[in-house]
């Protein structure tokens, strides 16, 4: 297989792209559970075959329609299609409210 410079310097950017973007969080991670499945590891040999996946999604909360400045004249204009009429906030303390679906 021959190597052209074009394609080392390409796939060293990939590495290092990939590198930047994988949270600190995720690689300690890989780590730890390389390093837990390790033999005579204690934890990998309790842990049997069941496995646990924790997604966090970043981002996918409108903090405006969850505590809602519903009161304020600007969040109403602002967000036309949006906005949460007052009469189905939940109220707060007469200025703020939580969403409707957040009722217990």
């Amino acid at each position: 297989m021959k190597l052209s410079r074009r394609a080392m310097v390409r796939d060293g950017l990939l590495v290092v792209s990939a590198g930047m973007v994988m949270p600190g969080i995720f690689s300690r991670g890989v780590a730890s559970a390389k390093e837990l499945a390790l033999p005579g590891a204690r934890f990998s040999q309790q842990a049997g075959t069941k496995t646990l996946i924790v997604v966090q999604m970043a981002g996918g909360n409108d903090g405006l329609n969850t505590v809602i400045p519903y009161t304020d004249g600007a969040y109403h204009q602002l967000r036309p299609t949006l906005a949460i009429p007052g009469e189905q906030v939940l109220n707060l303390d007469g200025r703020l409210g939580l969403h409707p679906e957040l009722a217990p």
